[in-house]
């Protein structure tokens, strides 16, 4: 159109168009380029992964699962600076700075989520380990809270604590749901009482600037109303896992293996020949049940 307008031949605007566009790429070079920050970082990675599980659960494509486990693999492996320890990030195939709390804070959920989808025990024995580590080097032991910067690493003046949730959910209230959620996981009574001793000293906070505290809310509800440790056993325990997870079960920690499992939860519920369902409110279960409806209704019903 714009030929047939100045009328100029097809051929003869193709080549002046060449032409300028060489002129503007020269000019151009003579200019400094744009910062390029081309790194990859470890928390908004593992945010990834806790996306690709989100998305399995509620559409059971294994392809999401695959890329989640694949992701996971580079954190652990490549950006793990040891068994513990986590770098922040990751360029050019080098890995760097020392791992901050929102690190180990997205990467334990990561990894929680991973085991919850997956069934494989080793995620929620490495986000063990990264826990044990960050409370080692990153808490407060008046508050519970967690500092920004590990203690072993540079020190400055004064050290930071994030608790207000953004855009992103604070690194702290993260960590007070992983404590919750590997405290009821693993059995360990230490991690359940700092969850909600962490949530004391935000409560008033959360009450009135709610929309910068919406993650603390999230765990102040789940303890002010009933919460779920749903256990599934037996060979059929992914297909029961993927059924129920169907239904939006907010109040509810679900966990499922195949096999006889080591797990406080899996204690004496393993059967070769059935798959059971079992509905708990801290450790004390009503009766289990073999199908995913007769679960839901137990997690429906009054307490």
């Amino acid at each position: 159109t714009f030929a047939a307008e100045h009328q100029i031949e097809s051929n003869a605007l193709s080549e002046k168009v060449a032409a300028w566009k060489q002129i503007l790429f020269k000019a151009r070079a003579t200019r400094v380029r744009p910062g390029l920050d081309d790194k990859a970082l470890t928390s908004w990675n593992a945010l990834m992964i806790k996306a690709y599980c989100d998305l399995y659960a509620a559409k059971g494509d294994r392809q999401l699962l695959s890329e989640a486990k694949k992701t996971a693999a580079w954190l652990i492996n490549t950006q793990g600076k040891s068994p513990k320890e986590l770098f922040h990030s990751w360029r050019r195939g080098v890995s760097s700075v020392d791992g901050l709390i929102e690190d180990y804070a997205f990467g334990i959920e990561a990894l929680v989520a991973l085991y919850q989808q997956s069934g494989e025990e080793s995620y929620l024995e490495q986000a063990d380990r990264w826990m044990q580590y960050a409370r080692e080097n990153f808490e407060d032991r008046a508050s519970g809270l967690f500092y920004t910067r590990s203690k072993q690493g540079e020190q400055l003046i004064a050290r930071s604590q994030e608790t207000s949730d953004n855009v992103i959910p604070s690194a702290n209230s993260t960590m007070a749901h992983n404590l919750a959620k590997l405290g009821t996981l693993l059995e360990k009574s230490a991690y359940l009482e700092q969850a909600p001793w962490m949530l004391s000293h935000l409560k008033s906070r959360c009450l009135e600037y709610g929309e910068s505290y919406a993650n603390w809310a999230r765990l102040g509800l789940q303890q002010a109303y009933p919460h779920y440790e749903v256990v599934i056993s037996g060979k059929e325990a992914e297909a029961k896992l993927q059924e129920l997870q169907k239904s939006y079960l907010p109040q509810a920690l679900v966990c499922w293996s195949k096999s006889e499992s080591d797990l406080p939860l899996f204690a004496y519920r393993y059967s070769k020949d059935l798959t059971r369902i079992y509905v708990c409110q801290e450790g004390a279960c009503q009766l289990p049940v073999e199908e995913v409806g007769a679960a839901l209704e137990q997690i429906k019903s009054e307490p």
